[in-house]
């Protein structure tokens, strides 16, 4: 019996090892057999194989590579990410696994994640030349340019010099400007013949950092060539076509990879990204659709997608929405926090947008195109010393980009920093010759500095590229007039009228011409030529009706900005100059009345608004209205001076004077000499009590050039003070009559600028009041 019973058990254990032995050549098989299928590029018979032999029990990370790599080259990157990940879960080792996720997650533009990864890698395999490009990489796309030629300089050590290592080193070394060496080395590279898929890719990459797209575009389809089943080459191949606005071709490419393979979810939302670029919007919504239906999960991808679908669509409200999910969904995704602040920013959440830029630059700290958005957003903010800063640290990296150079100019300019404005934009000149941007700014700059030659040496090249520049002609034709030629300036709007005699921008700078020489009959003639139907100019009525109002034409002069107001209700210097007739002409409810209906026109105009608000205190007709509209306006353009003395203003007359006198420091101290902002600061310490400064701001204002009705109040407060009277402090009286500036403020008006109600709990921003 005994016998027996080790018979048995001994038979059970050779059928155990019989067993495994064969799950385990049939695992070797199907591996093998998927080795093969590989090697003759049929990647997804492949993969069928070594899935096979994953399930015969195997969890061997050697195999799960291997489908990763496959997934790569059908371009199927989130499987082939996923397949990894179980990898290195089985083999936290596994280095080739973990070279393959860096990658990777660049491409998905998660650059936290790659940073991670790489330290990890670089803890496991300290001497590696592979570690040291993927580091150089990330380096190029922060923009650190001098770290990545030094690791890229360690890998060309580590590996003896690979053509890899060296064209990546040659790439660098071209984006910093030592064309020598980098030719030098990319010859090196390229003599050892060894032009493997792989390399050729990294060939394209010089040629097209080097200018030449020919070349790049031919290693691609070399590349191609030779491995005409890597699906992963055809995607390099047509995200090569976008990046040199090649769109068409681009879509070529993605829609046969989408023919091919309907399901692969990165090929549609390449193709969907593509079309939304050639607003072919309809076909962009039917790959929104399709992917809608096939994915099963949130994804932050398909998110960015609708995102820039509505963003496109004009509706910013939609579009912030998609992008904050994307946010959500992957915390670290650069790109979704750089759109969330474009879509605020359209969408007029300005704030929103700002702190969206800020988070983005967080994980990617020297990202270009929102260190510029970023000094773009201050300069409208009049924020023009923080935003040179940012631009500085932007020069620093990218100093060939000539918008840079140009942003720096204008800050410079609003700063009245004029030979450092010139400096910059002649620099932005030399990187970019002729450009009409640069060349119009440097006129300006000229002009303020009392340089005319130079001012129309630039007026001219611009006119020369495009001669339908409304202000560059204007400029042009006031600078010679300015010097006493006026003939030369009445023949260049005559040769511009020959050319056209119906374009309605050449009778308006013809008008104005004529107004400066007094020549008004003329003028009107020209004016009236320039407003034609359907296309209607704002500047044309503002312009007619100046002229109308010189004349003492105030019902004709009303006239044509009732009728500018109806056709072009989005322009604002419409609405403030009817306004503004009516305050000339002691109509303040009037002007009161105009701002209503423009605010009903235009809620978010923050010009609007702050008039409006103005003329609610001027008529103290509503306290309450005018503070909630200053406020709104403070909010939408917290950097202009006239809103801020707005608001503050509003603060006074509701008795909060602590608020109002914060205000009124910081716009004191950006117009130090503003008669107005001195005697409503001066009021408002007087309010809190602070009588020595109160009389200091009181007597400064007094100097300067403000109306009589202000100067009587300055005096009887100095009065009472002097007295040492306690009186109970007086609301300042409207001086409308006599002193009312009525301030027109730049807008940039998107047409689809419409706040929406979903965003409104998130606009409800509180300014930060200084008390």
């Amino acid at each position: 019996m005994a016998n027996k019973k080790v018979f048995f058990l001994l038979a059970a254990v050779l059928f155990l090892a019989w067993f495994f032995l064969l799950r385990q050549t049939i695992t070797s098989s199907f591996e093998q057999t998927g080795d093969l299928y590989f090697a003759q590029r049929d990647y997804k018979q492949a993969i069928v194989e070594w899935e096979k032999a994953l399930g015969q029990g195997s969890n061997d990370p050697i195999i799960m590579g291997k489908i990763g790599n496959a997934y790569l080259r059908l371009a199927k990157f989130d499987r082939a990410e996923k397949t990894f990940e179980r990898a290195v879960e089985l083999d936290l080792g596994a280095v080739d696994i973990h070279f393959e996720l860096v990658r990777l997650s660049l491409l998905n533009g998660e650059f936290a994640s790659a940073e991670n990864r790489c330290a990890l890698l670089k803890t496991k395999v300290p001497f590696n030349p592979e570690v040291e490009i993927l580091l150089g990489d990330m380096a190029v796309l922060g923009n650190h340019m001098e770290q990545a030629e030094k690791f890229y300089r360690n890998a060309v050590d580590l590996s003896n010099g690979s053509p890899r290592s060296l064209i990546k080193l040659a790439t660098c070394l071209v984006m910093l400007g030592k064309r020598q060496e980098a030719d030098t080395l990319f010859a090196i590279a390229d003599k050892t013949g060894m032009q493997s898929p792989r390399v050729l890719v990294q060939m394209a990459d010089y040629f097209f950092v080097s200018g030449r797209d020919e070349d790049a575009e031919a290693c691609l389809v070399e590349a191609l060539k030779k491995e005409p089943k890597d699906l992963d080459l055809k995607v390099r191949l047509a995200r090569f076509y976008r990046s040199t606005h090649a769109l068409e071709r681009a879509e070529t490419v993605f829609a046969a990879l989408v023919a091919d393979d309907p399901a692969n979810l990165y090929f549609k939302k390449m193709v969907g990204d593509i079309y939304i670029s050639l607003n072919k919007l309809n076909n962009a919504e039917q790959v929104i659709s399709d992917m809608g239906q096939l994915l099963q999960k949130p994804d932050p991808d398909f998110e960015m997608l609708q995102g820039k679908y509505w963003l496109f669509k004009g509706n910013y409200v939609y579009a912030a929405t998609h992008f904050k999910s994307a946010v959500d969904l992957s915390p670290g995704f650069f790109w979704a926090h750089y759109l969330l602040s474009v879509a605020y920013l359209m969408g007029g959440q300005n704030q929103l947008g700002e702190n969206s830029l800020e988070d983005a630059l967080y994980f990617y700290p020297d990202q270009p195109q929102a260190l510029l958005l970023m000094a773009s957003i201050l300069y409208k903010k009049g924020k023009y010393s923080l935003g040179l800063d940012y631009l500085n640290r932007l020069k620093e990296k990218a100093p060939e980009n000539c918008r840079a150079h140009r942003l720096t100019g204008l800050n410079l300019l609003a700063l009245e920093s004029y030979e450092k404005a010139r400096v910059a934009f002649t620099s932005a000149l030399l990187i970019r010759p002729e450009d009409p941007a640069s060349l119009y700014l440097l006129g300006i700059t000229a002009e303020a500095m009392n340089m005319k030659s130079l001012a129309i040496a630039c007026y001219t090249k611009v006119l020369d590229k495009n001669p339908r520049l409304v202000d560059v002609i204007h400029r042009y034709a006031s600078l010679l007039m300015g010097q006493g030629d006026l003939k030369a300036a009445d023949g260049l709007m005559a040769r511009l009228l020959d050319k056209n005699r119906d374009n309605p921008y050449y009778h308006y700078v013809a008008a104005l011409v004529d107004v400066r020489a007094k020549r008004f009959a003329t003028a009107e003639d020209h004016f009236k030529r320039a407003i034609l139907p359907g296309k209607p100019l704002g500047e044309v009525h503002v312009g007619l009706a100046d002229l109308y109002i010189s004349q003492g034409r105030i019902l004709d002069a009303i006239s044509t900005l009732e009728a500018c107001t109806s056709t072009i209700p989005c322009f604002v210097d419409a609405w403030t100059g009817l306004a503004g007739i009516y305050l000339k002409t002691d109509k303040p409810l009037e002007a009161l009345a105009v701002m209503e209906r423009a605010e009903k026109k235009l809620p978010d105009s923050p010009a609007i608004l702050g008039n409006l608000a103005w003329l609610y205190l001027e008529t103290e007709s509503d306290l309450n209205l005018a503070l909630d509209f200053a406020r709104k306006a403070y909010e939408l353009s917290p950097g202009d001076p006239a809103i801020s003395d707005t608001l503050a203003w509003a603060y006074y007359k509701k008795g909060a004077f602590s608020q109002a006198a914060g205000l009124l420091a910081s716009v004191e101290e950006k117009d130090p000499k503003n008669g107005v902002v001195l005697y409503h600061h001066g009021m408002t310490l007087y309010g809190q009590g602070k009588l020595s400064e109160a009389v200091e701001k009181l007597k400064k204002a007094a100097k300067t050039a403000l109306g009589e009705a202000d100067l009587n109040q300055i005096n009887e407060i100095l009065s009472r003070i002097s007295s040492q009277t306690a009186v109970k402090v007086p609301h300042a009286v409207s001086t409308m009559g006599d002193k009312f500036k009525f301030d027109t403020f730049e807008l940039e008006k998107s047409p689809f600028q419409e706040t929406q109600d979903a965003m409104q709990s998130e606009e409800m921003l509180q300014p930060q009041w200084q008390n």
